[in-house]
């Protein structure tokens, strides 16, 4: 099963999206930026769903660090 790291801050959306993921998928949600960053880089994700509006980081912060940081997940933005 593909672990897909869920980062959104809008909880009913996020709901959405890891309902209709559930089904094939491992989804760890977060809900912003921090949390983000921190789960992207102490766990293994095979994708990472990213909002751009965040409270805390952006989505685009995040991104620039997790590639600062080696991290290579692919990001669907």
């Amino acid at each position: 099963m593909i672990k897909i790291l869920l980062v959104e801050d809008d909880l009913g959306l996020s709901n959405s999206v890891f309902d209709f993921l559930d089904d094939f998928a491992d989804v760890m949600q977060v809900f912003d930026g921090e949390e983000g960053l921190y789960e992207a880089e102490s766990g293994v994700y095979d994708l990472i769903l990213l909002d751009l509006m965040l409270p805390e980081k952006n989505g685009f912060q995040v991104l620039k660090e997790l590639r600062e940081k080696g991290i290579t997940t692919p990001v669907l933005i």
